[in-house]
């Protein structure tokens, strides 16, 4: 007796979503029966149904009290962890604005005079502008960051 998967109306029998479920079908009857079961809700529902019907394991005790602990830890540790570290960069700032670290008063004092371009009256003359400006950013740089000579010699003495 060969096994009717569809009845008359068109749909899966219930010999045929028993044979799905059971993987009995050949290749060609699962294809069907997925075709079918893609667009009948009705034969959806039957087979959902079916496999719902079998018991589902159930986890030995009930893990959503430690599921819910551990992402409350998480946010909490995400939270502090945020805070102190705004907490730290405030501390930070303000020691070193209380510090002088950021009075740029001194600057134009010791800075490099950078010669103004007047009137540029070509493509030459803006070009010596430019490189004598930044000769003279570069060498009031290298005034700012090398050692005076009394620093240079202690160093040559720590090294001797």
């Amino acid at each position: 007796m060969e096994l009717e998967l569809f009845n008359d109306q068109g749909c899966l029998t219930d010999e045929g979503l028993q044979a799905l479920i059971a993987g009995s079908l050949d290749e060609m009857g699962r294809l069907e029966a997925a075709e079918h079961l893609a667009y009948c809700d009705r034969c959806l529902k039957r087979y959902t149904d079916l496999l719902s019907g079998e018991a589902l394991l159930e986890p030995p005790k009930d893990l959503s009290v430690p599921v819910r602990r551990g992402l409350m830890m998480n946010l909490m540790h995400t939270v502090w962890g945020r805070g102190v570290v705004a907490a730290a960069a405030v501390l930070l700032s303000l020691g070193m604005w209380h510090s002088g670290f950021f009075d740029y008063s001194g600057l134009n004092n010791h800075g490099p005079k950078l010669p103004a371009i007047s009137q540029p009256s070509g493509f030459s003359q803006a070009s010596d502008a430019f490189f004598d400006a930044f000769s003279a950013f570069r060498r009031g740089l290298s005034q700012t960051f090398t050692l005076s000579p009394a620093t240079q010699e202690e160093g040559h003495s720590h090294e001797t």
